[in-house]
């Protein structure tokens, strides 16, 4: 299952954007199962619709995780046990912190 990424500048436009996005993707035949928000007015209106909370948790978005109780992403970086020896190493360890959105 793939999952839709989205944002808006303010809640109104969200609680617009959720039957538009439920209906559209619907209509694709590829309905949306979950709603995950730091919007309390959006977790209402999913209660409501879905007759299920939405998610409250940490949850992976774009390989950065989103804790959407705190709204803040968090990266893990690279642990290091002992210092690496190559540049191949080294590498490695630093591109485990890719950031696709460009941080």
């Amino acid at each position: 299952m793939d999952n839709l990424v989205g944002t808006e500048n303010d809640e109104q436009s969200l609680l617009e954007l959720y039957p538009e996005a439920n209906r559209i993707l619907a209509e694709a035949n590829m309905p949306l199962h979950q709603w995950v928000s730091n919007s309390l007015a959006l977790h209402k209106v999913v209660a409501e619709e879905e007759k299920e909370e939405p998610m409250l948790e940490e949850i992976g978005v774009l390989g950065i995780n989103w804790d959407s109780v705190n709204d803040t992403l968090n990266i893990r970086g690279p642990k290091w046990g002992s210092l690496p020896t190559t540049k191949r190493e080294l590498l490695s360890e630093v591109s485990m912190t890719y950031d696709p959105l460009g941080f």
